[in-house]
């Protein structure tokens, strides 16, 4: 079963994955030389049966680091997939003779591609893109936890305070994207707070920020800005100009403000901002949608 395709359908029955999820589950591991042997036949043989061999024995990696996402409310399916685009991009480039074990190398690779997937997924205008704010998103709620967890009776804010200290970022910005967080897209239906199981997966797994920049960030700052330029163009003049003006200004305008070099009332801006916003999300989820399936198709 080694040449069976390692990816799963976009929207996978519930049935599929457990199946999928108990077959790599019984597969061996690969000894340091099996690996050596199937790298070196796919690169330099372009062999099909030694990549999927690769590939499906290192499942549960893709796997084990997917689960860590699901708190975000994405398919697990999903997160799988985009786990194993990363993984074949890390095969890719994998050099054996540098003497680590392919895991150890597509750890970061799988881990860059779905937290690629989850920031695409998410709102692209809440959560922004400077490292500050992919820093935050990432780690705001865990440490949060972890510091309440600790009962040291201490305010909401004092508690942002140590998370900011600990992440060597400005007060503001922590409190910033606590609330960005807290008023997530309701149609998205993202839950904010993690299984048990979750949580351990995600301390199981180091973090390496610069890495993880280095390997998605330009890349990924292009494709959300030319998200939000076509979803933009999609919006009437007057809704273009209130979504600028709300939601992509710092700091943003208020609604009286608005209102006034319109000359609506407060309440007109507060729907015309909810219609255009809502027309946003449903184009910028359709170009992240076509975005996945595009990379999906060309990496298997």
């Amino acid at each position: 079963m080694d040449d069976e395709k390692v990816s799963l359908d976009e929207t996978p029955h519930v049935d599929r994955l457990k199946v999928h999820l108990k077959r790599v589950a019984s597969l061996p591991s690969l000894t340091a030389e099996e690996e050596i042997q199937l790298v070196k036949k796919w690169h330099e043989a372009q062999d099909e049966r030694a990549r999927q061999k690769i590939l499906e024995r290192h499942q549960r990696l893709v796997l084990k680091v997917a689960q860590g996402y699901k708190g975000y409310g994405l398919p697990i399916g999903d997160l799988v997939s985009e786990g194993n685009i990363g993984m074949m991009q890390a095969l890719a480039k994998f050099d054996v003779s540098k003497g680590f074990r392919f895991s150890t190398y597509a750890l970061w690779w799988i881990k860059a591609s779905i937290k690629d997937f989850v920031m695409r997924n998410w709102s692209l205008v809440r959560i922004g893109t400077t490292t500050n704010q992919k820093k935050l998103f990432f780690k705001v709620r865990s440490l949060m936890e972890t510091f309440e967890r600790q009962g040291m009776n201490l305010s909401h804010e004092e508690i942002a305070q140590k998370v900011a200290d600990h992440l060597q970022v400005p007060l503001d910005e922590v409190l910033d994207m606590i609330l960005r967080l807290q008023g997530q897209d309701s149609s998205l239906n993202a839950p904010l707070n993690t299984s048990e199981e979750g949580s351990e997966w995600l301390d199981w797994i180091a973090d390496d920020e610069n890495h993880a920049q280095k390997v998605a960030h330009e890349h990924e700052i292009r494709k959300q800005k030319k998200f939000l330029s076509d979803a933009l163009s999609g919006l009437n003049q007057r809704e273009h100009q209130i979504i600028t003006w709300r939601r992509l200004l710092e700091p943003p305008l208020t609604l009286d403000d608005c209102g006034e070099k319109l000359e609506l009332s407060k309440e007109r801006v507060r729907q015309i901002e909810a219609s255009a916003f809502e027309k946003l999300q449903k184009s910028m989820r359709q170009h992240a949608h076509d975005e996945f399936n595009r990379r999906r198709s060309y990496s298997l």
